[in-house]
């Protein structure tokens, strides 16, 4: 079942898997499974530029079907039920951006769960903001969802999508938004920081 953007989907039972392909990796990535009650699909009402997934089922399972016009209807009468619909697309959003496009993939989908999306912060950058003054506070870890950011530091001067850095990273703190940017941030305590050390010490460009 592809990302189909005129239909939603409501997990009755079973389990369902969503995979995503990423340019870097041949086999697509198991970024999620869903459970009765989850929802997925028309990412496209609530992000601009929504990553593209598929959907198997991980058991026998039944799935529930609403089209764009009737979910438009619905959400626009029942503010909860939009609101319920967003949290769970940014949430699935952003575990399908960091299984899938980010050195966080060797996580657990537990350890990751832990951390999306209440300690996510999202930026929108302005074209020709530079990070350190479109992103305060200034610390921790970031990762460039979508737009072109330059920095003379890497190659071909533009940062690749899913690239995460710390905030130690001069080079790309001073860097230019070359056109509006999303940017992921996440701020640690140090007990969190600690358990992660081996996957956010490849951060640093």
């Amino acid at each position: 079942m592809r990302n189909q953007p005129v239909t939603g989907y409501l997990v009755i039972q079973g389990r369902v898997r969503l995979l995503c392909k990423s340019g870097q990796r041949q086999r697509p990535c198991s970024a999620t499974v869903l459970r009765a009650g989850d929802i997925f699909g028309a990412d496209h009402l609530f992000f601009k530029e929504p990553l593209s997934y598929f959907a198997v089922a991980a058991s026998d399972c039944q799935v529930a079907s609403v089209s764009l016009a009737q979910l438009t209807d619905v959400i626009g009468q029942y503010p909860a039920l939009r609101n319920y619909w967003h949290k769970q697309i940014q949430r699935r959003a952003q575990q399908i951006f960091f299984k899938c496009f980010t050195q966080l993939q060797p996580l657990s989908s537990k350890a990751l769960s832990h951390l999306l999306p209440s300690r996510i912060r999202e930026h929108h950058v302005g074209a020709g903001v530079p990070l350190r003054v479109a992103i305060t506070p200034y610390e921790g870890y970031f990762w460039l969802r979508s737009g072109v950011l330059s920095c003379p530091t890497v190659s071909e001067h533009t940062v690749p999508i899913g690239t995460g850095w710390s905030d130690r990273n001069q080079q790309i703190a001073e860097s230019v938004a070359q056109t509006p940017l999303m940017i992921y941030q996440l701020q640690l305590q140090p007990w969190e920081t600690a358990e992660m050390i081996p996957v956010l010490a490849q951060l640093d460009l």
